[in-house]
């Protein structure tokens, strides 16, 4: 079965085209060219049929075939066949956007498999550490979780990651500007003989249009109260497009680094609004997204400030090292709390992963811009 391709294309050299082919097992990378290079253009994964399109020449494991919509793998473990294409899987819309738990105490110890786990034989984690379980299992009479990254950890060891409450919001231009409340005991305030005058109390993460600024305090558009400017982050009109968004329709992001916030535009049009977190360190500039993942886990337990963060959801690359990513760890939006990516609910980052180019196709879960196709515009600014 491996080497089914192998078989059809030397034993069988006038077949027809296989129309698709499945994965036997596991990930399979793709590439732009039917050559192995370091940065892989994508990977696929699941049980459904991925369309043939070509076949190439001899590689290492067979041949070479070209499967929709225009990539290159080679891999014993790609098994062409006669059934029609289909099936695949929507990994961005299966991805989760909860369920991670952290590790308590100074350390976690995580077995690599299940044979170590009964061995006592485990990896030591300190400082953050972050895991999504995906199944709960009894090794030796011990309830342990079972990781994503297909490692077992005890289930006594962690507790869930408190849940954010804050959401993204739909917008024109006639809303803006907006305030998103930051502050945990934020209050409406009213103006009562020239001094201000607490009033009610409004929970963080709230959003309020605004009027004018007024001594340290920001007007509720026709509410007749006011908050103060320092428990405020405020989304105010972005500047026009930069040169490189050329569509009316265009989907692209703006990011306003100094008030931690982003706007998602269709052109000139801002239809989204976003609050984030970002930090000192994030690049400005305008730049292209060259690498879109459904997940990734982070693991810097080398660093002096170590971190192991399983399953990072939705991860927009944009320049080197830096992303837009959905952040489980800490609910810290619209403060400076990374380590200069751009962070957002993992439930925002679903929206904008699907929002910015390119898109990514059923049955993968990674995937390059290819074929002089270009990946959305990503601005930020300060």
């Amino acid at each position: 079965m491996i080497f089914w391709s192998l078989f059809v294309s030397i034993l069988l050299p006038s077949a027809p085209l296989p129309p698709s082919g499945h994965i036997l097992k596991g990930d399979l990378r793709v590439y732009a060219s039917p050559a192995v290079v370091r940065d892989e253009a994508g990977k696929i994964r699941g049980d459904g049929r991925y369309a043939i399109l070509a076949k190439g020449e001899r590689c290492r494991e067979g041949f070479w075939w070209k499967i929709a919509p225009g990539y290159w793998l080679c891999s014993g473990w790609f098994v062409p066949g006669n059934d029609a294409p289909g099936r695949l899987e929507n990994w961005a819309a299966r991805n989760p956007v909860s369920g991670w738990v952290r590790g308590t105490g100074t350390h976690s110890y995580v077995a690599a498999t299940m044979a170590r786990a009964l061995g006592g034989s485990h990896r030591r984690m300190r400082m953050l550490r972050g895991f999504l379980p995906v199944d709960q299992v009894l090794v030796a009479g011990r309830p342990m979780h079972r990781l994503y990254e297909s490692g077992y950890i005890a289930t006594q060891s962690v507790e869930p990651f408190p849940a954010s409450r804050l959401t993204s919001v739909a917008v024109t231009a006639a809303d803006l500007p907006l305030g998103f409340v930051i502050a945990r005991d934020a209050s409406t305030w009213r103006r009562v003989g020239g001094k201000w005058e607490k009033k009610d109390a409004v929970e963080r993460y709230t959003v309020r249009p605004l009027a004018a600024a007024e001594d340290g305090h920001v007007w509720v558009k026709k509410d007749g109260v006011a908050l103060r400017e320092a428990d405020l982050r405020v989304a105010v009109a972005p500047p026009p497009p930069p040169s490189e968004v050329k569509g009316a329709d265009e989907p692209w992001v703006d990011v306003d680094l100094k008030n931690q916030i982003l706007f998602a535009l269709r052109g000139k049009a801002v239809v989204r609004v976003f609050l984030i977190a970002a930090a000192a360190e994030t690049p400005t500039g305008v730049h292209r997204v060259y690498w879109k993942l459904v997940n990734q886990t982070f693991d810097r337990q080398r660093d002096r400030n170590a971190y192991y963060l399983e399953a990072v959801p939705y991860v927009i690359y944009f320049k080197d090292a830096y992303a837009l990513h959905g952040a489980y760890w800490h609910d810290a939006f619209g403060t400076t709390e990374t380590h200069g990516c751009v962070n957002l609910t993992p439930a925002d980052a679903r929206w904008l992963f699907d929002f910015l180019g390119p898109a990514l196709p059923d049955g993968y879960i990674s995937i390059r811009p290819a074929g002089g196709a270009n990946g959305g515009v990503i601005r930020l600014r300060r």
